[in-house]
């Protein structure tokens, strides 16, 4: 019998009690906070975590049940980037961040193949082959996440191959190996061998600990792998060696339809941020877009020099029309961000006006020779130009007018574009209105001197 006065022991708790309670203590990884409207990826997602590894130290039996919830619950990879595609304009870094992969930890200026964190079920290195570059004995970068983010990853890695093959005129280089376990066989897995059952009473499965290869390389879909040079090696049974289980060597086949593809999919979720108005991430979606356009498009580009002379002008018309799409969807972004948030500073309601000013000036002097925009794109952007005007101030008589000048010169071009007429319609009433509401006070003061003269 316990006294009350005694604490409860934690062995008498029931082994699925204790479980969970390992679990919440040892694998508590969170997924990182929904986005607000205005955030930018500004930095690497850091995943929130609150893991407490000195229960281990508590006692043996405690060690034992604790580290079996966690070498089961915890897979993690160690990702290394090395090379030149560190030092792009949208570096290895910068695209985890845009993607919002959640890492638990960051390393920078690491050497390229050195184990940087322990306890991990894989790692995975990215390299490269091409011009200037010198991958194997440059500097990297090595980041530690769950292997369930994974999914969360590669789509930012295949952009950074995309950028390789750009940039570098290249190829991606990926070596993935599968490590040991954490606790290799030992003599708390040849205890549990011998009695079949944990402390906990549940059944204790060696091969849970062991890498499943297929589980472990499930993320790497058939087409990631075909666009790049992917090589696995399994170190799990012997941890000084390399044993090659899979390798292939691939030439990524860039066509006008991959082109397209592409850059409509990452169109798509600028667009899906936008509708949630989540206005910061939209922007950088359509802003990365423009570069990989501008990329495409550079005189120096082997890439498009090939598809031009394949596909004729084809592809460069669809570019210049999906250029065109982008800088609307950019203007219209940082209006709907203008019209929902009350800006604590100037700075950023400017900075906004700015974008849908530049969008619009863009449209109008697009970079394509030979492209000419549609006679209602141009009324569209004098639309989202005259909101931004009225936005940045409804009491201001100036930006009113500048509005209603702004609304007349589209309708010069479209008299018939709805949105237009109603703006016009609006601002005049806000003008008549607001030049009344002036005339009435200027009349009251008149009386107020005249009363306080006479």
């Amino acid at each position: 019998m316990v006294s009350p006065m005694e604490p409860f022991p934690f062995l008498r708790l029931p082994g699925e009690i204790r479980n969970q309670i390992y679990e919440l203590l040892l694998c508590n990884v969170q997924e990182p906070e929904p986005l607000d409207g205005l955030d930018i990826p500004s930095a690497v997602t850091i995943a929130k975590r609150n893991i407490h590894p000195q229960l281990l130290r508590t006692c043996r039996q405690v060690h034992e049940e604790a580290k079996y919830v966690m070498l089961t619950k915890n897979r993690f990879v160690e990702v290394q980037f090395g090379g030149q595609g560190r030092n792009l304009n949208y570096s290895f870094l910068d695209l985890i961040s845009l993607w919002r992969v959640p890492i638990l930890r960051l390393k920078r200026c690491t050497t390229l193949g050195d184990r940087v964190f322990n306890g991990c079920f894989m790692r995975h290195q990215i390299s490269s082959t091409g011009d200037n570059s010198a991958w194997n004995t440059s500097k990297a970068d090595s980041i530690l996440l769950l292997h369930r983010n994974l999914n969360k990853l590669l789509p930012a890695i295949m952009q950074s191959q995309c950028l390789v093959s750009l940039y570098l005129n290249g190829t991606s280089i990926h070596n993935v190996t599968l490590l040991d376990r954490f606790v290799p066989v030992s003599t708390i897995i040849k205890e549990f061998e011998l009695t079949g059952r944990n402390a906990s009473g549940c059944q204790f499965s060696v091969e849970v600990l062991q890498n499943n290869p297929q589980t472990l390389l499930s993320p790497y879909s058939p087409s990631f792998q075909q666009e790049s040079s992917f090589t696995v090696y399994d170190r799990t049974v012997d941890s000084t060696g390399h044993r090659l289980i899979h390798s292939k060597k691939a030439v990524p086949n860039v066509t006008a339809e991959s082109v397209m593809k592409d850059l409509s999919q990452l169109t798509e979720i600028g667009n899906n941020y936008r509708s949630q108005g989540i206005w910061g991430y939209a922007a950088a979606f359509y802003q990365y877009v423009d570069y990989k356009i501008s990329v495409l498009m550079s005189h120096h580009n082997p890439t498009i020099v090939r598809l031009l002379v394949e596909e004729g002008g084809m592809i460069e018309d669809q570019i210049a029309e999906l250029h065109s799409t982008i800088c609307y969807y950019r203007a219209k972004n940082a209006v709907g961000a203008m019209r929902q948030f009350e800006h604590s500073h100037r700075e950023e309601l400017e900075d906004l006006f700015d974008t849908v000013t530049n969008m619009g000036a863009i449209s109008e002097a697009p970079i394509f020779p030979g492209f000419t925009q549609s006679p209602m794109r141009n009324a569209d952007h004098i639309y989202l130009q005259a909101v931004a005007w009225k936005l940045m101030g409804d009491q201001s008589r100036l930006n009113m007018d500048m509005a209603l000048e702004t609304v007349n010169s589209g309708l010069a071009i479209i008299p018939y574009h709805p949105e237009l007429n109603l703006e016009k319609k609006f601002l005049i009433r806000k003008i008549l209105i607001t030049r009344l509401d002036f005339s009435r006070s200027r009349a009251g003061f008149r009386k107020c001197l005249n009363g306080t003269f006479n």
